[in-house]
């Protein structure tokens, strides 16, 4: 770092595109140290400047932007490098991941995608820069035993059920290499209630279908087998959570909003599947149909969730003795969801996730932090007279920097999370 300055390596080939972004990173403060055509000439670059961001366009010359991310790689495991592409490419993108890029910037560059870089980058710095007391005074992002136990306690409670074994088999069957779709069809159709769901949801009006399904075999064909497991997870513990009170009606109408909104967010973040982002915005809050019960007022304080995002938790803990989100995690973790979804719904509350732990992996960092722009965007939606606080707006602000999302992105996931309030999604 020059002068305060972050040094910044640009690697692309196409010239406008070099010049566009010269000119972004001069508006940002940044100092340019060398600027290459080619990716042979961006890693002899990098290892003569070494530089503290590195820009790479992924089509190059001679040696591809993975390619120059993969040798960087093997000398250099923590550096800031961010990829650029036209196309999101999901092998791609899968790979970027694995290789710690801290971004994956998708063409065409405008300066808020620019800035939304740079100030990754001064977050990341910051953390590093500080003191070891204080990252050691941090509170740890796992709930203390203690509210663990009592958050069982609340669970036990209550009487919840077990996982329909019928869902148990479908599990074990779609994670084997070679799923049997014929045994698939026959458990499903062995339980009537699985088949009915299962039919339910294939028939809803968010797979448009002209006409009805009534076949198991063709419901299961339509659904894909990638999906099949966890939408009938989702709608079995929906079964067993209930929806009789009013509460418990709108608390499923925000939660499949918010799962809604999580799905369509992913599409936009590399490292993050649908699936995942669905079932954690489905059960993200799962927690609080039980608290719910416990406490007559719960559903008043629930409803300033996106607002208040961490005082719900003193509050959780001074009357219930644990938090909401501690009975989320082991509703999640009892109901066997990947331990990805369970641990991101577990920092779904904290202001700033990646302050508490600095092991938590970054594709979990990235679904964090969907949750929180979903929960926010819905939250206002539904409540649009609540005055959103400043740890509301604080966490939804840290968690857009984290994704990088563009405005255009979050202008038509805005409109997804209005028709999924009002549109019957």
């Amino acid at each position: 770092m020059k002068d305060n300055k972050p040094t910044v390596l640009l690697a692309d080939d196409e010239e406008l595109v070099r010049v566009l972004l010269l000119q972004l990173l001069k508006r940002e403060r940044c100092e340019v140290v060398a600027v290459a055509r080619d990716g042979e000439e961006a890693l002899q670059l990098y290892q003569q400047h070494k530089p503290d961001i590195t820009l790479l366009d992924i089509n190059m010359p001679k040696l591809d932007g993975m390619g120059v991310l993969r040798k960087i790689r093997e000398q250099d495991k923590e550096s800031f490098i961010c990829i650029i592409s036209a196309d999101a490419f999901p092998d791609i993108l899968r790979e970027a991941t694995k290789l710690r890029v801290a971004g994956y910037v998708v063409k065409p560059i405008v300066e808020k995608k620019t800035r939304s870089i740079i100030n990754k980058y001064e977050k990341q710095r910051s953390k590093e820069k500080l003191p070891l007391s204080v990252i050691t005074d941090k509170k740890p992002f796992h709930p203390s035993e203690r509210e663990l136990v009592n958050a069982q306690w609340l669970i036990d409670s209550i009487q919840f059920p077990a996982v329909p074994e019928a869902v148990t088999a479908l599990q074990k069957e779609v994670a084997k290499s070679e799923p049997d779709a014929d045994y698939i069809t026959e458990i499903i159709s062995g339980d009537i209630k699985l088949s009915g769901m299962l039919l339910k949801q294939v028939n809803s009006a968010a797979y448009g279908l002209s006409n009805k399904v009534n076949s198991i075999a063709q419901a299961v064909v339509i659904l894909g087998l990638k999906s099949l497991k966890n939408v009938l997870l989702a709608s079995a513990l929906r079964e067993a959570l209930g929806d009789q009170s009013e509460f418990d009606s709108d608390f499923w109408k925000q939660a499949n909003a918010t799962a809604v909104v999580s799905e369509a967010l992913s599409q936009a973040v590399f490292g993050v599947s649908s699936e995942d982002a669905f079932l954690a915005g489905l059960f993200q809050d799962a927690g609080v149909l039980i608290c719910e019960k416990k406490h007559a007022r719960y559903n008043e304080v629930y409803r300033h969730s996106h607002s208040i995002i961490a005082s719900i938790l003193d509050f959780d803990r001074k009357i219930l003795k644990t938090t909401h989100m501690a009975v989320s995690y082991l509703l999640t973790k009892q109901w066997e969801l990947p331990e990805r979804i369970c641990d991101a719904i577990l920092l779904s509350h904290n202001i700033d996730y990646a302050e508490q732990d600095g092991s938590v992996d970054t594709n979990i960092q990235a679904l964090v932090s969907i949750l929180k722009v979903s929960n926010h965007l819905v939250g206002r939606v539904i409540y649009p007279t609540i005055d959103i606080k400043s740890e509301g707006e604080l966490a939804n602000k840290l968690a857009l920097e984290e994704l990088m999302i563009d405005e255009d992105i979050l202008e038509d996931v805005t409109q997804i999370a209005e028709y999924a309030v009002h549109g019957g999604v």
